[in-house]
């Protein structure tokens, strides 16, 4: 939505959002819609300035009643006047709660002529009262006069609920749906040490392009070794579940690692629509990050489903980690269970039959189940399919394996493969190979557009595409495994990373050598003058 030549993002998606600030002026004012799927309305409401909340767009917890802790509540705050506007610190905040909650402001924002801005909130409970469903509680801005309510489901650990959490990608609060397992009792057998209990596991699920997290979530029925994990790809809607999204999906992961305590080679991920296609991109960037992937109704790449305009080779360089079928030798390794309905008028059945072709070629163990006569969405069976299940069940991740291999396009979405790491690449944007065998104290090495990688494992010898390579006589070593950089043809042992190609030694392609959108990953500031 443009409004006399100032953009604003507008409701593409037809959510019904309480509207975005506007400024009209006396006489002929000039508004443009563009990039709306099919026919739009457009409201225009008259509102005093100053300061308001949106009803939007709210990232609101599940208290868990049996888990004190510190909640993260993120509401969304409209400058609706022509003046920027410091929203201060929390001193300018008043907090109508009840006694058993603490809720307290964090940060402080200025926010832009009919700009809008986020106020986080931090709730904290020792005990709630028994059999509460939802508390409320209000928060008012002294200064402005902004006021809301905000209301939160308080449920048990154990039962389907949404969490918050902080995220690095744009420092802002964030949701994402948690399905527990069911509660097991110990097993006489487990006591006594005579059988180990089955392992429980972790399924990421990735949600559809309109569903929200705590549905995606719910369509699981709960199981006794699985959690099930649903983060939130920047909304119901997001890019694929590519770059921030991608991003998104493994901050979860991270989170529900640590509170789920599961052993990470006990991880799969699965999803549907959007996240079938996530499914496919994160199982195809990241082969030993999971045990196994389950898409369902996915498309393969960005350009087969909904296609992209005509852009130069720099373009898609940059974004030439979500071509699937170039990886295909890496969803090899991660054993995918296809999902798919014979009649999907939304995603063809055609999309699953490309990739079940492309994988069986490449000499894939890949499953597959067609559903006859079925749609897009045919209940929760299209996601929590018993046989993807059991086929979770069958596998883990290798624990350093004696022989790794893998391809990446860009360092800066997957530069590691169990205990091999690309440090840099000869020519960014095309595909880099690695192929690693360790065995009697000796690690052969075959690499393709590479020219910096490190190696996790010590061995005496490494031959690295056939040349030779030792430690040489009182070398010292800058950590504990060796490096190797390609200098005029021939292989090199590095003793030291530069200050610019080390500053995280494992991540320097993310930070020296990726796309222009990768700036955004580090809060940049752009300056732009004005005189």
């Amino acid at each position: 939505l443009i409004v006399n030549g100032e953009a604003t993002a507008g409701d593409v998606y037809r959510y019904g959002f309480d509207g975005y600030p506007v400024a009209l002026k006396a006489g002929r004012n000039e508004v443009y819609v563009t990039a709306v799927r099919g026919a739009f309305e457009l409201k225009l409401r008259r509102v005093d300035a100053g300061l308001r909340f949106g009803e939007r767009d709210r990232m609101l917890p599940d208290l868990l009643r049996d888990k004190p802790a510190k909640y993260w509540v993120s509401l969304l705050l409209m400058n609706t006047t022509t003046e920027w506007v410091d929203h201060a610190n929390s001193g300018h905040w008043e907090v109508d709660a009840p006694d058993y909650l603490e809720v307290h402001a964090y940060g402080r924002a200025q926010i832009a002529p009919l700009g809008l801005a986020r106020v986080v909130f931090g709730v904290e409970f020792e005990q709630l009262p028994a059999d509460l469903e939802e508390v409320s509680f209000t928060v008012r801005d002294t200064l402005h006069g902004a006021e809301t309510e905000v209301r939160l489901r308080v449920r048990n650990s154990n039962e389907l609920h949404r969490r918050t959490y902080y995220s690095w990608v744009d420092r802002s609060i964030q949701e994402y749906a948690v399905q527990p397992p069911l509660s097991r009792p110990a097993r006489a057998s487990d006591r006594a040490g005579d059988a180990p209990a089955a392992p429980i596991r972790l399924a990421l699920s990735l949600h559809g392009a309109g569903v929200g997290c705590l549905g995606q979530a719910g369509s699981y029925q709960q199981k006794e070794d699985f959690w099930i994990v649903a983060p939130t790809n920047r909304r119901k809607f997001g890019f694929d579940w590519q770059d921030w999204g991608r991003r998104d999906a493994y901050d979860v992961l991270e989170e529900a690692l640590d509170f789920t305590g599961v052993d990470p080679r006990h991880v799969y991920v699965t999803g549907h629509s959007m996240g079938g296609h996530g499914t496919w991109h994160l199982a195809a960037n990241d082969p030993d990050g999971f045990a196994a992937a389950g898409p369902s109704a996915g498309w393969a790449t960005f350009d087969t489903y909904g296609g992209r305009p005509q852009q130069d080779e720099r373009w898609l360089r940059a974004d030439a980690a979500s071509l699937t079928l170039d990886l295909v030798d890496n969803l090899k390794q991660v054993a995918p269970f296809i999902i798919h309905g014979t009649a999907d008028n939304n995603v063809p059945a055609t999309q699953a039959l490309t990739m079940l072709e492309a994988l069986t070629r490449a000499g894939s163990n890949v499953e597959l189940h067609m559903q006859g006569g079925a749609g897009h969405w045919w209940g929760g069976r299209c996601v929590d399919w018993p046989d993807l299940f059991d086929h979770f069940r069958r596998r883990e991740i290798a624990e350093s394996p004696d022989t790794v291999e893998f391809i990446t396009v860009d360092p800066a979405v997957d530069a590691e493969h169990h205990w091999m790491y690309l440090l840099e690449q000869v020519e960014y944007g095309k595909s880099s190979r690695m192929k690693a065998s360790f065995q009697d104290d000796r690690i052969e090495v075959e690499t393709d557009n590479v020219r910096l990688f490190y190696l996790g494992r010590e061995a005496a010898t490494v031959a690295i595409n056939g040349q030779e390579m030792s430690l040489p006589e009182g070398a010292e070593r800058f950590v504990e495994y060796p490096a190797f950089e390609l200098h005029d043809g021939e292989w090199r042992w590095v003793e030291h990373l530069t200050y610019g190609k080390s500053r995280d030694l494992f991540e320097p392609a993310a930070s020296s050598s990726s796309p222009f959108k990768r700036a955004f990953d580090n809060h940049f500031l752009l300056v732009v003058g004005t005189q």
